[in-house]
């Protein structure tokens, strides 16, 4: 028969036994859970590295996807042995301490900038940092390469600009065609009013007329009168209009 000491210690092992496995369930769903995020970061399209400040002041990489890598082509082992400061292609290290302690200090920070690669080519990066709470000077940015996007800017940037020279050029030109064509009529305007004399036009494709008010009294119409082809046809001698009409249809 077991004693009441027996009970006790039976107890105290079956409740050690259920922390431990307790213990074990929480240790898994961590490791499920530090698993599923590495695979989120390996499989992301953008770039990830961690940054700790605390460990040096110019931003140990402490942690890199495989995104963030192919961008900047160097290995992880790499890069885990650079600052941040190695890769600013833009910003100097006072520039990067200013991001660092807006971060820290706040929610966060989104910035662009530019990165040098392994080969020397420089990147166009936007960056999405933040802190973790409890995680020290950890920052962690998601990086994602802008360089075709600013390239796409420029390219429209110019093509905007080159369309807005060929604008003013084109308006300069027609201010000059202008000015040239109110002269020519000018000019026009002044040997009519020395001849004495009236002009008619005719557009066939939209029997359209028009006639200026010297041609109109010349040839006698009343002010109210049409002004139209049918209306000057009909004034032509009727000797003459057969042929001139057989002329006019011959155009």
């Amino acid at each position: 028969a077991f004693t009441r000491a027996d009970l006790q210690t039976l107890q105290a092992l079956a409740d050690y036994c259920a922390g431990a496995l307790e213990r074990l369930r929480a240790e898994e769903a961590h490791r499920q859970s530090e698993d599923l995020n590495r695979t989120i970061l390996a499989t992301a399209m953008e770039g990830f590295l961690a940054l700790d400040f605390g460990a040096d002041p110019q931003g140990a990489i402490t942690d890199v996807n495989d995104a963030y890598c192919r961008m900047t082509d160097y290995s992880r082992e790499e890069l885990l042995q650079m600052r941040i400061t190695d890769l600013e292609a833009q910003e100097s290290p006072e520039e990067v301490a200013r991001h660092k302690e807006r971060i820290l200090s706040g929610p966060g920070d989104r910035f662009e900038t530019r990165q040098r690669r392994k080969d020397g080519q420089e990147i166009h990066v936007e960056i999405s940092a933040c802190r973790l709470a409890g995680s020290g000077q950890r920052i962690f940015d998601f990086v994602r390469d802008i360089t075709e996007r600013r390239r796409a800017e420029t390219a429209l940037r110019e093509a905007h600009d080159h369309l807005e020279e060929r604008v003013q050029e084109r308006t300069a030109e027609l201010q000059v065609a202008n000015a040239a064509l109110r002269e020519s009529e000018a000019r026009r305007r002044l040997a009519l009013d020395a001849s004495d004399a009236g002009t008619w036009s005719w557009e066939a494709g939209s029997n359209q007329s028009a006639w200026d008010d010297r041609y109109h009294e010349h040839y006698g119409f009343e002010a109210h009168a049409p002004r139209s082809f049918e209306a000057w046809i009909a004034r032509v001698h009727p000797e003459d209009r057969k042929r001139l009409l057989a002329r006019i249809q011959a155009l």
